[in-house]
């Protein structure tokens, strides 16, 4: 059995307090700016993700390679992706969508699943992929519930880092943020009281 291409990587307790570099950076005032703008409202930091995917020998493509819609029960929800390692190519697993309209044109089933590249094809929509691709610390928000997306399809011996943070409407949400004096302006994205 080999390793999963992706797992969490350098996640510590330490990442996820108030005062600590991971929250501060998903709290800067631009950032918080664009994801209320998108959704219209106030977002409550949902959670706090390092990811690294590894190419490895692989006979089909499983999981979050395939094409998805993540599901949430918020309406929106905006990620911040960080590339915390160069992706300038196909084979080094860039994050790959299809734009909200061609999502749209997908073929729909009452459950959710995953569609494979065959499908796809056959929709027509293959000339419709785009694919983000850019050095290290390159930055974009995506909304993973609206375009259909897929990634960690690395070639063999290449590796991916990213660092990762997901916005939702804080109506039911529980604190996981930990430490620190949170002043007021900022209680509200990460703070139930």
């Amino acid at each position: 059995m080999h390793p999963a291409p992706s797992f969490p990587l350098l996640r510590t307790e330490e990442d996820d307090a108030y005062d600590g570099i991971p929250v501060r950076f998903a709290l800067q005032r631009k950032i918080i700016q664009l994801a209320t703008a998108y959704m219209g409202k106030v977002p409550f930091l949902r959670t706090i993700s390092f990811l690294e995917s590894n190419g490895i020998e692989q006979e089909k493509w499983e999981e979050s390679q395939l094409w998805h819609l993540d599901f949430y029960y918020t309406h929106r929800l905006p990620a911040l992706w960080v590339y915390l390692s160069d992706v300038e190519n196909t084979a080094q697993g860039p994050f790959t969508y299809l734009p909200a309209e061609a999502s749209r044109r997908v073929k729909k089933s009452l459950m959710p699943r995953r569609v494979l590249d065959e499908e796809i094809d056959a929709s027509g929509l293959a000339g419709e992929i785009k694919e983000i691709t850019g050095r290290r610390l390159t930055c974009f928000m995506v909304d993973n519930t609206r375009i259909y997306h897929l990634g960690s399809r690395m070639g063999k011996g290449e590796r991916r880092s990213v660092f990762m943070t997901h916005f939702v409407d804080p109506v039911g949400e529980k604190d996981w943020v930990k430490g620190g004096s949170i002043p007021e302006d900022e209680k509200l994205l990460v703070s139930r009281g």
